[in-house]
């Protein structure tokens, strides 16, 4: 499903009178970006490095992430602790556990392997 993610958004965005403006913002890096997200979001079994890893406390990757921004991470932190209450984990099969069956079913039909979102 994701393999050829960047190259299909770039064969869908060529466009002949496509402004210097235009191309900047979907240059190749911001493409690259963009499908690490989708990656991260649909390819990620466990959902590691996401608010919805399982345990306790919030990933080292988000801490890392978000290095210096304190609010971010603060941020983060309280949606994380409304996702999972008092539990520790709050995926079922990789898929958030509050993802209706009717959405994972189009996920996976559509090749993902996780769902570490909250809403489809």
């Amino acid at each position: 499903m994701l393999k050829d993610f960047g190259k299909a958004i770039k064969k869908s965005l060529k466009v002949k009178t496509m402004s210097k403006a235009k191309r900047a913002i979907f240059d190749s890096d911001r493409i690259k970006r963009l499908q690490e997200k989708c990656e991260s979001k649909y390819c990620n079994p466990k959902c590691k490095g996401t608010i919805f890893e399982p345990g306790k406390n919030i990933p080292k990757e988000i801490k890392n992430e978000y290095k210096n921004m304190n609010f971010l991470i603060k941020n983060q932190m309280q949606t994380r602790k409304k996702i999972f209450g008092k539990k520790t984990n709050v995926l079922k099969n990789d898929f958030y556990e509050k993802l209706s069956t009717k959405n994972v079913k189009s996920l996976k039909k559509n090749g993902a392997i996780s769902g570490c979102i909250q809403n489809f």
